[in-house]
């Protein structure tokens, strides 16, 4: 056992957290942190998730808590979670257990577990350190070795932590692309080679949240090159994964200082060949991801990052452009990145001087917003500085124009 200061992690050292563990101790109950708080506070990190384990069952745990006033929800109940609100200040608060039984997605579970028979349950050492309010560590799996290694290991037989939830495929990717060194664990890669199948039984959102997840980490290239390599890739995606320009959009975030997308990032991996109806039933996309990807996607195929930045900026919002002309440079396209990056701080979107109620006398019914649609673009084209009166006057020669053929 070894100890650390909590006092320098707020989140763990809270009054929140002290009230929390005295009410449970006084009704003897022992309590500790487990998991990612955990792990991030050895890394010297904040965390938004507090998990505790709780050496008795959620019913005692639920009682104890009510009658001292604190909030209990039960979200979790029958894998033994409780979500415990005190001060604004949420916990997830689970009890030892050990599986019972599994079949690949969910688990039985029963009560009572001993502590290390709670930790040996785990999926990798590293989320199987346990940490008392006083500060002393409980490290069964020697997970703090291997976080200082950087070593993703799956606790005990790899396969058999597999089996029992074929998820931690991705989760292994995952727990690597952010902790992992550049060597894999090679009993882990080997089992997941031999139950790629397993994935087949995972809902395709708990896919989707993996994969989003592992876009998003400092080394995501590294995972996503070994899920390629592994086959994971093909799983997971019709056509798998293409990582070619993969490398420069990251560099091209970290340059920028521009927060990494998984949108973004995941449009420059996708196969050229795979549709978007297909991309987002594979991976449950929201509607609003798919709008961001018909809009993308319409863009590129009409070439429209090579347009004007202020074209861009007044057809696309300003994410959206910077979006689509990041994914041109990383293609090596032409592009107007720069220009609309510097544009984008000082950008409000002009109004047309006319509208259709203007156009009445030259036109009527759907050719009226043909119209207005005719002059919005001449004057988008001469930079917005066309007043009033000269868009009307535009608006007159087209018309006259058309009324000629």
């Amino acid at each position: 056992m070894e100890s650390i200061d909590i006092q320098k992690f707020p989140y763990l050292s809270s009054p929140s957290t002290a009230k929390l563990f005295k009410t449970l101790k006084r009704n003897g109950i022992e309590a500790r942190f487990v998991g990612g708080c955990v792990r991030e506070a050895m890394l010297g990190n904040s965390a938004h998730d507090i998990d505790i384990a709780v050496n008795t069952t959620p019913e005692i745990v639920t009682n104890v808590l009510e009658k001292a006033g604190i909030k209990v929800i039960p979200t979790g109940i029958d894998h033994g979670t409780l979500t415990v609100v005190i001060d604004s200040q949420v916990f997830e608060v689970t009890s030892l257990r050990s599986d019972i039984k599994t079949d690949g997605r969910h688990a039985a579970v029963s009560f009572g577990a001993s502590w290390f028979e709670d930790a040996q349950r785990r999926d990798f050492t590293i989320n199987a350190m346990y940490l008392s309010i006083n500060g002393t560590m409980y490290d069964p799996c020697d997970g703090q070795s291997d976080l200082e290694r950087g070593n993703v290991k799956f606790i005990g037989q790899a396969a058999k932590r597999i089996q029992e939830d074929y998820l931690r495929i991705l989760r292994f990717f995952r727990f690597h692309s952010r902790f992992g060194s550049k060597k894999f664990d090679q009993e882990a890669i080997t089992a997941i080679r031999a139950n790629l199948g397993g994935l087949n039984h995972i809902s395709r959102e708990r896919i989707r949240m993996e994969l989003m997840k592992i876009l998003v980490t400092e080394n995501s290239k590294l995972a996503l090159d070994m899920m390629q390599k592994t086959g994971v890739a093909d799983v997971i995606l019709s056509g798998g994964i293409e990582l070619g320009d993969y490398s420069s959009i990251t560099k091209l975030e970290a340059e920028l200082g521009i927060t990494p997308s998984h949108l973004r990032r995941l449009y420059i991996i996708l196969p050229k060949s795979l549709e978007l109806r297909n991309l987002a039933k594979q991976l449950r996309l929201t509607k609003k991801e798919q709008n961001w990807f018909t809009k993308v996607s319409t863009a590129i195929d009409d070439s429209a990052y090579t347009r004007p930045a202020h074209y861009q900026l007044y057809y696309f919002d300003t994410a959206l452009a910077i979006d689509i002309n990041m994914i041109a440079k990383a293609n090596s396209w032409v592009n107007e990145l720069n220009n609309i990056i510097a544009a984008a701080p000082s950008w409000s979107r002009p109004k047309l001087p006319i509208t259709g109620n203007d156009l009445r006398s030259l036109a009527s019914g759907k050719q009226i917003g043909a119209l207005l649609k005719s002059v919005e673009s001449w004057w988008v084209e001469r930079r917005f500085q066309p007043n009033y009166d000269e868009c009307l006057s535009r608006a007159k020669v087209i018309a006259n124009y058309k009324n000629s053929l």
